[in-house]
């Protein structure tokens, strides 16, 4: 026979990589948006680094870049492009922990910037992860399922407890296409400078 549409399983929202149909009943876990709001986000292939850590877990600039990425073959490709050895990489707090890394020896690389590669964000982070992320009016925090919108908590306080994180996608021409390198400041000038710098190359 045909089945009612109460009987019916509801989709609710991607869980661990895989599709989590809820029993009959339940309520959608994400909200529906039109699918051209939706926006594109590019898979990560690997990050951009401008520095390492010392002997003692302090951050010390290089003068060429550095590149990490679970993706071994990546990292080979730009060791052969950029100079360099392709090394294993454990970082606990990376996701995944143990990937590659090449120290370059080019302080200069090739990229194309693709469609909404610049994103700039205030945030709070803690030893479980994010606490916040803010745009300066409405902030975003973990809630039971998902992030929950609020007032800026910074502003409401009169207390700048945020910094910003400026993140940059870019797509590396020169080595196999898996994917955007991402490059994350929390410096003000980066902030500042960058969106106008994206502008002018794009």
């Amino acid at each position: 026979g045909v089945a009612n549409a109460e009987d019916l399983p509801i989709l609710g929202a991607p869980h661990d990589g895989g599709i989590d149909l809820q029993q009959p009943g339940t309520v959608l876990m994400r909200e529906i948006v039109r699918t051209d709001l939706l926006g594109s986000r590019l898979p990560t292939q690997g990050r951009i680094r401008m520095g390492v850590k010392g002997s003692k877990g302090q951050p010390q600039s290089i003068n060429t870049w550095r590149f990490t990425s679970p993706d071994r073959g990546a990292i080979e490709a730009l060791a052969a492009r950029y100079g360099g050895v392709c090394a294993d990489w454990h970082e606990q707090k990376a996701s995944p922990p143990n990937q590659f890394q090449v120290i370059t020896q080019a302080n200069e690389v090739r990229v194309l910037l693709p469609q909404d590669s610049l994103s700039i964000h205030y945030e709070l982070w803690s030893g479980s992860g994010v606490a916040r992320r803010c745009d300066g009016e409405t902030c975003e925090i973990p809630g039971e399922d998902d992030m929950v919108s609020c007032p800026c908590i910074c502003f409401a306080k009169q207390q700048m407890a945020c910094s910003p994180h400026t993140r940059l996608t870019v797509v590396l021409p020169d080595i196999p296409f898996g994917g955007g390198w991402m490059l994350e400041t929390k410096s003000w000038n980066a902030a500042q400078e960058m969106p106008g710098m994206a502008a002018l190359i794009q």
